[in-house]
């Protein structure tokens, strides 16, 4: 799934309200996702991917959204 892919999906999520829960989910199966990709657990290798290929969690997206 590409960044493409997954900001597609995200747009789906606003007109939710996902719990805390949900979006920690979300986050999780994203890095988790990275990790496998990368072939690292490193969080700050994983951290650096995201930067610079500009790929936010999910959960990033929807507070950016919200407080637009």
């Amino acid at each position: 799934m590409g960044v493409t892919e997954v900001k597609m999906h995200s747009y789906g999520l606003e007109c939710f309200s996902l719990p805390k829960s949900d979006l920690k989910s979300l986050d999780f199966a994203v890095t988790r996702f990275l990790m496998k990709l990368s072939r690292t657990s490193d969080m700050e290798i994983i951290a650096e991917c995201q930067h610079y290929f500009g790929f936010s969690l999910p959960s990033k997206l929807m507070e950016r959204k919200i407080n637009l």
